[in-house]
Parts: C-alpha cells; structure tokens; sequence
C-alpha cells in the first residue's frame, strides 16, 4: 500500500445511506399518510354536500305544504294514500320524506311533519 493513503471502513458510508433510506421511508409514510388524509376528507365532503344527488331537490317552491300532526300508528304509506287516493303513493311518500328531510320511512306519534296541501 501506499504510504499517506488511509482507507476507511464503508461503516460510515452505511450509517449516511441507512438514514437517507429511513429519511425517504418518513417521506413516503408521511405523503401516504397525506394522500389518505385528503382522500378520507374529499369523501366526507362529498357525502355532506349530497354529492350523490340524494339531496338534490324536486319539490316545485311554488307549492304548498300544510303542516299535520302524526297519530298514532300513522305511516307515511297511509297518509299519502289519504291524501291522493289513486295516484302513485310512492312518489308521494318520497316528496314528503324530502320535503321533512327524513333519511327513512319511520315517523312518530306527535311528530308534526310537512305534507303537500291536497290541492296539489
């Protein structure tokens, strides 16, 4: 060998790669860590704002609505077909579940809740 040269063990060359290498993997968790923060926000905000076009309205404003009480063991099934005889009660029981904003058919006595006047 040489005189003056000193060769060094590659420990210290390891020990700089290994911390580049955990540096990368911190990156790489924290953008994953980010995307998925950003996905899960972008998904809640779609759903809040009726991004299925559920909260999309088709009650005409210019009708009526007449404010009713609910009896006992009323359903919405048997007040929209008392208040359309013969027409298509589902459609009807889907107004009145928008127009309350109800996510289900379920209603309770003493319940007071929005229906079409009769009128139409």
């Amino acid at each position: 060998m040489k005189e003056g040269v000193q060769i060094r063990s590659g420990s210290r060359t390891g020990k700089q790669n290994s911390r580049h290498g955990r540096r990368s993997g911190r990156r790489i968790r924290s953008a994953r860590m980010l995307f998925l923060c950003v996905v899960i926000t972008v998904i809640t905000m779609a759903c809040l704002s009726g991004f299925t076009g559920a909260g999309v309205s088709r009650v005409s404003p210019s009708r009526t609505y007449e404010v009713i009480t609910v009896q006992k063991n009323d359903t919405l099934w048997e007040i929209a077909q008392s208040l359309y005889p013969g027409e298509d009660v589902r459609a009807a029981v889907q107004e009145i579940m928008q127009v309350n904003g109800l996510k289900c058919e379920r209603i309770y006595a003493g319940q007071r809740i929005a229906v079409p006047d009769a009128g139409r």
